[in-house]
């Protein structure tokens, strides 16, 4: 992989120490919401170690960033899914290698403290490279709209999402997807049924894995 990365930092799959670290990172991004469990991480690195990466600060040897990931069989759960259903809850038992082409990027986080230096971006290498090399079909994603809040009296989300995709407006979340390759196709209205900013919605997002067979 050719690592976007600063000096200092590294990525390297998820270990069982890593824990507490993505415990405070999950509170200190997401304050609103119950972080993940000990128990929950443990888990998903016990289904799909692979798909489970660190952005690791080398000089601390802390996790400073996440990017998970399992493996679904997408028309098993359809667009309107939430969440919490492509996650088995959050415990990602639902992995499913057999009859899945789909890896789903089920969490990105990076701590507050290590923004902005490229980590969400080499994070988003390593899962495409993971997909490269097990011949799946692509990844897909649901993105926050986070500025939605700001529109939702004028515009629904499939609206407001067709204008960030266009340009005019900029969404924290989902304009800087759009700008690492990822494309829209679709709204999962119920997505994230706590997150007021986005109104509960996500867009669905995804990158095709050019060298996939077909079917």
């Amino acid at each position: 992989m050719d690592t976007p990365l600063p000096a200092g930092y590294r990525i390297r799959p998820m270990q069982d120490h890593d824990v507490d670290d993505l415990i405070e990172i999950c509170r200190l991004v997401y304050p609103d919401e119950p972080p993940y469990t000990p128990e929950q991480l443990v888990d998903h690195r016990k289904v799909f170690p692979a798909g489970q990466f660190i952005a690791e600060h080398v000089e601390s040897g802390r996790a400073v960033g996440v990017q998970a990931t399992l493996i679904v069989h997408w028309s098993e759960y359809g667009d309107e899914s939430t969440w919490s259903r492509f996650t088995g809850g959050g415990t990602f038992l639902n992995h499913d290698p057999v009859k899945g082409r789909t890896l789903y990027g089920a969490e990105m986080m990076v701590h507050p403290d290590h923004q902005h230096h490229g980590l969400s971006r080499a994070l988003i290498e390593a899962t495409r490279d993971l997909v490269r090399l097990l011949g799946l079909k692509r990844i897909r994603a649901g993105s926050r709209i986070s500025g939605y809040h700001r529109h939702a009296k004028d515009l629904t989300p499939e609206a407001y999402a067709a204008e960030v995709a266009a340009g005019r407006i900029f969404d924290p979340v989902l304009s800087i997807h759009l700008k690492e390759g990822w494309s829209t196709f679709g709204i999962a209205h119920r997505y994230l049924p706590g997150d007021a900013e986005s109104g509960g919605a996500a867009a669905l997002i995804e990158w095709v894995n050019p060298g996939a067979a077909k079917g």
